[in-house]
């Protein structure tokens, strides 16, 4: 009876000093053994996971990519221009303008009459004087024409328009007469072979009453004779 005592106090003996070894070695154990296990806050008790609160998430945000990246272009990369129709048309401020003809003041000329040299000179108002660089190039023709045959032979009629006293609008007829007889003699033409007529206003080209007709009037006639 002694006996059995003594083995059952040796053996309660023994078992404590495992006991105090195992919890004395245990922390040395765990950290050789790994990771660490999941702390039971984390797991329920049948062993399914448990979500993460907001709090324990940790939202891994990757930065903006930088705009470091620099398109290389090829040193034999050639530049492709647009064509000239893909250019944008031009504003209003470079529109083109087109300038109108000049106005003259003179009259058109006048179709050559049956028998006349040249047309019918037209003359400003109360004016002898030819301008018309068209009607002087006629009239050098013309007393090449005399100069050249000598059959030939030419009336110079002066006319006016219905304005004026009568002795104004005769004097006016012959000075323009005057003034191209005067012209076709300094230009070659046989003098006796040009004669002068101051018609007036007694055979007018339009017998019309009003400034256009009265514009055509202020002439003269040159007819071969």
């Amino acid at each position: 009876m002694q006996a059995r005592l003594a083995f059952a106090i040796l053996l309660a003996l023994g078992l404590a000093d495992l006991a105090v070894l195992n919890v004395s070695l245990a922390p040395q154990l765990a950290t050789l053994d790994g990771p660490k296990p999941i702390a039971s806050s984390n797991v329920k008790p049948s062993g399914t996971p448990v979500r993460p609160t907001v709090s324990q998430t940790v939202a891994t945000v990757a930065p903006p990519p930088t705009q470091t990246t620099v398109a290389a272009v090829s040193a034999s990369a050639k530049v492709v221009e647009p064509p000239a129709s893909a250019i944008a048309p031009p504003t209003s401020s470079s529109v083109a303008v087109v300038t109108p003809p000049p106005t003259s003041t003179e009259p058109p000329p006048v179709a050559t009459p049956p028998g006349a040299a040249m047309p019918d000179l037209i003359f400003d108002l109360d004016s002898h004087l030819v301008g018309n660089p068209t009607f002087l190039s006629d009239l050098k023709r013309v007393a090449g024409e005399l100069r050249a045959d000598s059959s030939k032979k030419l009336l110079v009629r002066g006319h006016s328009d219905a304005m004026g006293s009568p002795e104004y609008k005769k004097a006016l007829s012959q000075r323009r007469a005057a003034t191209v007889q005067g012209f076709l003699i300094a230009h070659g033409a046989p003098a006796d072979r040009v004669s002068i007529e101051a018609a007036s206003d007694t055979d007018p080209a339009d017998p019309g009453n009003n400034p256009v007709a009265w514009a055509k009037n202020r002439r003269v006639q040159l007819l071969w004779r």
